[in-house]
């Protein structure tokens, strides 16, 4: 096979352990590594896959370095900086379980360049040749950013109800919460339904109960029960909601066996 010539930004020989060793064996050839811009790197293996794989690790790498330096400046203003460093570390795990879509691409896309040209430049090609790939990796972004979003405003309104459950003195001594797959039933210690009482004393008011969860939470938060004692008898589809209590009423809870 003819020499392809592989254009890698500057840092990424250092970066790759399979490009130095393609050096070391002869395989591939660079002058002066720069500081700036982009090395020529001369591939001279004689089997075309050979070079097409070692191009596609490469030029995987270098994506996923690149979107992270190029895109990731736009969430660094949305995100304390933190946040902003959990954000890019939980980006890149999701880059690296992507590998195998994003090197399908990558594939099919130096395969069809090197048709027509000897020369396949990584900068040039992820600025402004692969858009798809881009796409993939920007989705990716977006919605591990909305992810994390979530999860700090989960941590926000945990936090906030947890304060409120601490400051403000309990309404009741003691609340029975009862959770099954149909529903639930919420009874102080006398045996009155708590649910009842509350639902009533709203009737005549817009109350907006989109869930049993939210429902739950709302009677809790506006009793402050002392002591929560909370029954499971039949396993939930999600523990979420279970732990959303763990964390707001903490010692407060009582998990019946």
């Amino acid at each position: 096979m003819q020499p392809v010539f592989f254009d890698i930004p500057a840092g990424a020989f250092s970066r790759n352990p399979m490009l130095q060793e393609w050096v070391q064996d002869g395989y591939a050839v660079t002058g002066r590594l720069r500081r700036s811009g982009y090395d020529r790197v001369k591939l001279l293996a004689e089997q075309p896959a050979d070079i097409y794989d070692l191009m596609e690790t490469v030029t995987f790498q270098e994506s996923v370095h690149w979107i992270l330096q190029e895109e990731c400046s736009h969430y660094r203003e949305l995100l304390e900086p933190g946040d902003y460093v959990m954000f890019r570390q939980q980006a890149k795990r999701r880059m690296e379980k992507m590998e195998p879509q994003l090197r399908l691409i990558i594939r099919q896309d130096i395969e069809q360049r090197l048709k027509q040209n000897d020369t396949f430049n990584i900068h040039g090609y992820l600025r402004f040749a692969a858009q798809k790939l881009k796409q993939m990796q920007q989705n990716a972004l977006q919605e591990e950013y909305q992810r994390l979003a979530e999860e700090l405003e989960q941590e926000s309104f945990i936090e906030l109800l947890r304060f409120f459950v601490a400051v403000q003195p309990p309404v009741l001594k003691e609340a029975h919460l009862t959770m099954t797959t149909i529903g639930f039933t919420l009874m102080d210690e006398w045996g009155n339904d708590l649910k009842r009482i509350y639902l009533e004393s709203f009737l005549e008011e817009d109350i907006a109960i989109s869930s049993d969860n939210d429902l739950i939470l709302s009677i809790l938060i506006t009793l402050l029960p002392q002591r929560v004692v909370l029954s499971v008898p039949e396993p939930p589809e999600s523990r979420d909601f279970l732990w959303l209590l763990q964390q707001v009423f903490g010692e407060r809870l009582v998990i019946s066996p």
